[in-house]
């Protein structure tokens, strides 16, 4: 077991990496009295085709959400849910582009919830009867998110943005999608997968890091495992967007707008995690609440709700994506346009953002289901955990924000309108 301390803010980091490759990353904090848990393996939304028996196979979009779903069907028929509600402790999944997370948290019951979620992530049981049952609850939740004109707009958004990466697809997939998964693509997937080598533990809260680590170490050493290294295809992902303008109709009142940015991250040569914060800081000093671009929004009755700014990365592009509601909002993406030509940030911008992200990381701390999602989102993007979150905040400059800011390329844009169907 590995004992690293974060620097500045006094939180320590256990690591340990069993025989058979699963990695245990364990956070403590005594401040709090529940435990939270994640269960996580590098698999996720972005459907791209993987080795296998040598050759490459695909297998229909959708199916790493529809995996999550079936994990929670036991061959014992014991509902996960149930076992960890006896014990008064929350369980839940989730699947985004990259991965797929098992969680618990609560403070009863920590050794056998432990044995408990490793034995029924790690417990597959599909047959052709369940997964044809599981294709119609799926059906209805794609439905349901089809209706929604804010899942529209990110996802048509991530659609028109990329031309050939996996990650232009919805995570649930179509209902074709759907419909076209059999039980073998399921063990394919999780055989692949789901191996420990592709897998990592994050801990949080009030543990004892040598007793959850020797739990995890017994429970493992009774397992058997193949060993199966991860092999997926390349992807040729061009700098162009796939579609520069788009118009959707539906059922909205005020036009829905995402105006998106596709930058080629993979040109510059600094610190990913690095570039990512430079680059976050910009899009967040020129358009969040507190910039000055939104109080002129206001001021010419052109927005009367802040721009959401999301953010999506793949190895070599990080994406922008600006929404907002506004009728008139050609005139709001002219706004924008000459935000984004004429980009002036000073040092003192930088500064107060800096001090911001120092001091949002003290609460990201005390908080152990954030600082849990922080452990495992550093994880997924940059294989990294990043004890140097200090250093690596105070050390930006303008100096350098200038040199990024004059090397950005923003001329790959696309923007999509959901404009009323009556």
């Amino acid at each position: 077991m590995k004992k690293s301390k974060i620097k500045f803010y006094n939180e320590e980091v256990y690591y340990e990496k069993l025989n058979n490759g699963l990695e245990i990353y364990i956070i403590p904090n005594n401040r709090v009295k529940d435990i939270f848990v994640t269960l996580n393996t590098k698999y996720g939304g972005c459907n791209y085709k993987f080795k296998l028996n040598n050759k490459f196979i695909g297998v229909p979009n959708g199916i790493a959400h529809f995996l999550e779903h079936k994990m929670f069907e036991q061959e014992d028929g014991i509902d996960p849910f149930v076992f960890f509600n006896e014990s008064g402790t929350y369980c839940n999944a989730s699947t985004n582009y990259f991965n797929t997370s098992y969680l618990f948290a609560g403070n009863n019951n920590f050794e056998n919830n432990l044995n408990y979620l490793l034995d029924f992530v790690q417990s597959p049981y599909f047959t052709d009867k369940n997964v044809e049952k599981e294709k119609g609850i799926i059906a209805q939740e794609i439905k349901m998110y089809n209706d929604m004109p804010d899942t529209i707009l990110f996802e048509r958004s991530l659609y028109n943005i990329f031309n050939n990466h996996p990650i232009k697809y919805s995570i649930a997939g179509t209902i074709q999608d759907i419909n076209n998964i059999t039980k073998e693509d399921l063990y394919n997937c999780y055989n692949t997968f789901y191996n420990p080598k592709n897998m990592f533990i994050v801990i949080t809260g009030n543990v004892n890091p040598e007793s959850a680590i020797n739990i995890i170490k017994n429970n493992q050493n009774n397992k058997k495992f193949n060993d199966r290294n991860v092999e997926i295809e390349n992807i040729s992902e061009p700098d162009k967007v796939d579609k520069k303008y788009d118009v959707i109709k539906h059922n909205v009142t005020i036009p829905y707008v995402s105006y998106s940015i596709k930058i080629p991250v993979y040109k510059y040569k600094i610190d990913r995690k690095k570039l990512n914060i430079y680059l976050s800081d910009i899009f967040n000093i020129l358009f969040d609440s507190t910039s000055l671009f939104y109080e002129n929004m206001k001021n010419k009755k052109l927005l009367d709700t802040v721009i959401d700014i999301d953010t999506i990365d793949t190895d070599k592009h990080k994406v922008f994506i600006l929404t907002f509601k506004s009728k008139k909002y050609n005139k709001v993406i002219k706004e924008i346009d000459n935000v984004l030509k004429n980009i002036n940030i000073s040092n003192n911008d930088l500064e107060r953002k800096k001090k911001v992200e120092i001091s949002d990381m003290l609460y990201i701390f005390d908080d152990i289901s954030k600082t849990n999602k922080l452990f495992l989102n550093n994880k997924i993007l940059y294989n990294d955990i990043y004890l140097n979150v200090y250093d690596l905040l105070n050390n930006l400059n303008i100096d350098e924000l200038h040199t990024i800011i004059n090397d950005l390329n923003l001329d790959n844009k696309s923007i999509l309108i959901i404009e009323s169907n009556k």
